[in-house]
């Protein structure tokens, strides 16, 4: 038996009951898990993860006057503000 959760069922019963979007959201759900664009675009995004040696998620990569910062973790808004402000001047 395996320990991997079904997290698609699970998403998949959730969308089907949701008030919000109704038994129109599982159908576009499930159409959505046969474009094959959608894990060409999650492949290329992994692979640049792993080009810019990317350990922790959220990850920001900030480019200004030509140099490129890595900003990784939860950051607060004033942090984040001060930050930029600091970069930017």
């Amino acid at each position: 038996m395996s320990t991997i959760p079904d997290v698609f069922g699970a998403s998949m019963s959730a969308l089907a009951f949701s008030p919000r979007t109704g038994a129109g959201g599982y159908f576009r759900l499930q159409k959505l898990q046969l474009d094959s664009s959608i894990d060409a675009g999650i492949d290329s995004q992994n692979s640049m993860g792993k080009e810019k040696a990317v350990g922790l998620t959220p990850t920001f990569f900030v480019n200004a006057i030509g140099d490129e910062q890595n900003v990784t973790g939860i950051i607060h808004y004033p942090v984040l503000r001060e930050f930029f402000d600091t970069i930017i001047k």
